[in-house]
């Protein structure tokens, strides 16, 4: 991302941004400082409440939804009623544990993200003595908490609570951003089991490698504690971790110092209970490998665990897509929970979330209304009928192509016979007693000959 001054062309920084809005992003100071004199004061994004728009509840039971190293999280609601939380973060500890730039490049990244599994930042404010985020409420706690009170997950549950969790997670890669800190206790549970994905306090941007030694120890991958570059494939580490621990009930890493645990993570050495079906342990053994090996998500999406509790979409193979990128195309191939579509000469693979999210769904009556139809966007189903008028319209064509083929190659040998009598005659002494003394009339007929074959085509 360029720097947003319009007079630099430098790349920007992730951790230089305009602090009131923290959605423009500079290669330096000095670029934020112009800007905002020339450009950016007049068009900065305002914000959506302040202080006084909002109330902690009272409640002691209820308000204090989490507490973390540098602050808390509580309960609010707005003067609208609407309940939200709010995490503050003392100023007292900025500067000594977390550096400034650090907590605004957090705001900058939280806040550009927009997924239903991606806990949403409304806003951010401060005060003397706090910075405060104001984030979207989720009713249900932390997937820790939840894990921790049924003691383990039964496979269906988990199946759930993981597939959630890779769509969150494949959002963020596609925006090039690598979370760096996925345990339970960063995954909200909303109304309906929403899973929200949230703390972005380490999060990252993935256009180039890393080497921060970052994270929760449990869910470090191998290249982490190696000091090792690396990129989004820590997140997939990560995602193995949270499965496994979802199924089990504790983390597959488990020792008793830091320092044997962390030989454990390296050697990737680590068992499964009881109970554990054979598809979730090759999705499993899959995750926590080396990270050249590791799938991304689109693969893991289409791994026989996930396919085993997938449920049927409401299409199927030979369903037509209208896609706004990529224009007509047809499914061929419904994987777990990718959808393969071919346009043209090219396939392409979607979450299904994401193709339902982009397309409709129609019924024609017959290819006309399907031609008509297919310049909108949406997701065209073809009847019985339809699909065999145009196999027989396919199938037409191929015979009248051929038809044509055979055509072209009788005429063709037509014109051979031709021009092998032809070729007798000319070569005939007795036909042609002028050959030995004028050649050139011969081959001038027979490339006249060869010249009408120019009409004659396979």
């Amino acid at each position: 991302m360029e720097c947003c001054n319009p007079d630099c062309s430098n790349l920007s920084s992730e951790i230089i941004v305009c602090r009131n809005c923290c959605m423009a992003r500079y290669c330096s100071e000095a670029c934020l400082k112009l800007d905002w004199e020339l450009n950016h004061s007049k068009h900065c994004r305002p914000h959506i409440y302040t202080l006084n728009d909002l109330q902690i509840v009272s409640n002691p039971n209820s308000y204090k939804l989490g507490r973390g190293s540098y602050g808390e999280v509580r309960l609010i609601t707005t003067i609208k009623g609407e309940k939200l939380a709010l995490k503050s973060i003392s100023k007292s500890l900025i500067e000594t544990k977390i550096p400034l730039k650090t907590l605004y490049r957090e705001i900058s990244i939280h806040r550009s993200l927009c997924h239903r599994n991606i806990i949403k930042l409304h806003d951010h404010l401060e005060d003397s003595s706090n910075v405060y985020l104001v984030l979207e409420y989720a009713e249900q706690g932390n997937l820790f908490t939840f894990i921790k009170r049924k003691r383990k997950l039964t496979e269906i549950e988990a199946w759930n609570f993981f597939t959630q969790v890779c769509l969150g997670i494949n959002y963020l890669h596609e925006q090039k951003v690598i979370h760096r800190d996925i345990k339970p206790e960063n995954i909200l549970l909303g109304n309906h089991d929403i899973i929200k994905i949230c703390d972005f306090g380490w999060c990252a941007f993935g256009s180039e490698e890393r080497s921060t030694f970052c994270g929760t120890l449990d869910y470090m991958a191998p290249e982490v504690l190696n000091l090792d570059h690396y990129s989004y494939e820590v997140d997939i580490w990560a995602l193995g971790v949270l499965l496994y621990e979802m199924l089990h009930g504790h983390e597959p890493f488990r020792a008793k110092s830091d320092r044997a645990k962390c030989k454990l993570i390296l050697d990737k050495t680590f068992n499964f209970g009881s109970g554990i079906s054979d598809e979730a342990k090759s999705l499993i053994r899959s995750l926590l490998t080396d990270a050249y090996l590791r799938p991304n998500i689109k693969e893991i999406l289409k791994h026989e665990w996930i396919r085993k509790y997938a449920q049927n979409p409401d299409f199927e193979e030979a369903y037509v897509v209208s896609h706004p990128d990529y224009g007509n195309g047809v499914i061929t191939n419904i994987s777990g929970l990718i959808c393969e579509v071919e346009f043209g000469d090219t396939r392409q693979e979607f979450i299904i979330n994401d193709l339902i999210e982009k397309c409709t769904f129609k019924e024609f009556k017959d290819e006309e209304d399907y031609r008509n139809s297919a310049s909108g966007i949406g997701l065209v189903k073809l009847d019985r009928e339809s699909i065999e008028n145009i196999e027989e319209n396919k199938a037409e064509s191929e015979e009248k192509k051929y038809d044509n083929l055979e055509i072209s190659q009788s005429a063709l040998q037509a014109k051979i016979r031709e021009l092998n009598q032809l070729k007798i005659i000319l070569e005939s002494p007795m036909q042609n007693p002028a050959k030995k003394k004028n050649p050139v009339k011969k081959e001038s007929a027979f490339d006249s000959l060869l010249s009408s074959f120019s009409c004659v085509k396979r």
